[in-house]
Protein backbone atom coordinates (compact mmCIF):
# COMPACT_ATOMS: atom_id res chain seq x y z
CA UNK A 1 0.00 0.00 0.00
CA UNK A 2 2.77 2.42 1.11
CA UNK A 3 4.63 2.36 -1.91
CA UNK A 4 2.25 2.62 -4.48
CA UNK A 5 0.61 4.97 -2.67
CA UNK A 6 4.06 6.79 -2.00
CA UNK A 7 5.42 7.06 -5.10
CA UNK A 8 2.03 8.25 -6.82
CA UNK A 9 1.56 11.08 -4.23
CA UNK A 10 5.25 11.90 -3.81
CA UNK A 11 5.30 11.97 -0.44
CA UNK A 12 7.22 9.15 1.97
CA UNK A 13 6.15 6.14 3.53
CA UNK A 14 6.66 6.79 7.10
CA UNK A 15 4.12 9.85 6.00
CA UNK A 16 1.76 7.15 4.80
CA UNK A 17 2.57 4.94 7.85
CA UNK A 18 2.22 7.94 10.39
CA UNK A 19 -1.23 8.95 8.64
CA UNK A 20 -3.06 5.57 8.79
CA UNK A 21 -1.75 5.40 12.77
CA UNK A 22 -3.66 8.80 13.39
CA UNK A 23 -6.51 7.29 12.03
CA UNK A 24 -6.65 4.01 13.48
CA UNK A 25 -5.79 5.66 17.23
CA UNK A 26 -8.97 8.42 16.04
CA UNK A 27 -10.96 5.52 15.34
CA UNK A 28 -11.27 6.20 11.81
CA UNK A 29 -9.89 3.22 10.29
CA UNK A 30 -9.78 -0.50 11.18
CA UNK A 31 -7.07 -2.88 10.07
CA UNK A 32 -8.31 -6.68 8.95
CA UNK A 33 -5.70 -9.65 8.14
CA UNK A 34 -6.91 -11.11 5.24
CA UNK A 35 -4.72 -13.80 3.28
CA UNK A 36 -1.23 -12.05 5.61
CA UNK A 37 -2.25 -8.59 4.39
CA UNK A 38 -3.43 -6.06 6.19
CA UNK A 39 -6.46 -4.21 4.51
CA UNK A 40 -7.74 -1.19 5.70
CA UNK A 41 -11.38 0.15 5.88
CA UNK A 42 -13.65 2.54 7.42
CA UNK A 43 -14.62 2.05 10.83
CA UNK A 44 -18.38 3.24 9.87
CA UNK A 45 -19.99 5.22 7.10
CA UNK A 46 -18.83 8.00 5.83
CA UNK A 47 -21.80 9.99 7.31
CA UNK A 48 -21.07 9.01 10.41
CA UNK A 49 -17.48 9.83 10.55
CA UNK A 50 -17.81 13.39 9.16
CA UNK A 51 -20.74 14.07 11.36
CA UNK A 52 -18.36 13.26 14.30
CA UNK A 53 -15.48 15.06 12.75
CA UNK A 54 -18.06 18.08 13.05
CA UNK A 55 -19.30 17.33 16.26
CA UNK A 56 -15.54 17.38 17.59
CA UNK A 57 -14.76 20.02 16.07
CA UNK A 58 -17.79 21.79 18.15
CA UNK A 59 -16.64 20.59 21.56
CA UNK A 60 -13.09 21.08 21.00
CA UNK A 61 -12.38 24.49 18.95
CA UNK A 62 -15.93 26.18 19.69
CA UNK A 63 -16.21 24.93 22.94
CA UNK A 64 -19.99 23.81 22.19
CA UNK A 65 -20.67 26.89 21.04
CA UNK A 66 -22.66 26.96 17.48
CA UNK A 67 -23.43 30.54 17.25
CA UNK A 68 -19.49 31.23 15.95
CA UNK A 69 -20.37 28.61 12.88
CA UNK A 70 -23.95 29.71 12.00
CA UNK A 71 -22.50 33.45 12.08
CA UNK A 72 -19.54 32.25 9.93
CA UNK A 73 -22.70 30.40 7.72
CA UNK A 74 -25.03 33.20 6.96
CA UNK A 75 -22.45 35.49 6.06
CA UNK A 76 -20.71 33.16 3.83
CA UNK A 77 -20.41 34.28 0.44
CA UNK A 78 -19.40 30.80 -0.77
CA UNK A 79 -22.65 28.68 0.08
CA UNK A 80 -24.88 27.37 -2.71
CA UNK A 81 -28.48 27.79 -2.95
CA UNK A 82 -28.91 24.43 -1.98
CA UNK A 83 -26.74 25.05 0.82
CA UNK A 84 -29.09 27.94 1.72
CA UNK A 85 -32.34 25.74 1.12
CA UNK A 86 -30.36 23.51 3.35
CA UNK A 87 -29.96 26.03 6.13
CA UNK A 88 -33.22 27.48 5.97
CA UNK A 89 -34.98 23.97 6.37
CA UNK A 90 -32.84 23.23 9.25
CA UNK A 91 -33.63 26.95 10.64
CA UNK A 92 -37.25 25.95 10.06
CA UNK A 93 -36.66 22.35 11.99
CA UNK A 94 -35.07 23.85 14.89
CA UNK A 95 -38.10 26.58 15.24
CA UNK A 96 -40.68 23.43 14.50
CA UNK A 97 -39.18 21.68 17.72
CA UNK A 98 -39.13 24.24 19.70
CA UNK A 99 -42.62 25.20 19.19
CA UNK A 100 -43.87 21.52 19.02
Amino acid sequence: MTDGFASSKGVSRGTIVKMVDRLMKKGLLRRQVVDHIFRYSLSKPIENVESDYVQRFVDERLKGHLSPLLGFLSESSSLSTEDRVILQQIAERVKDDQEG
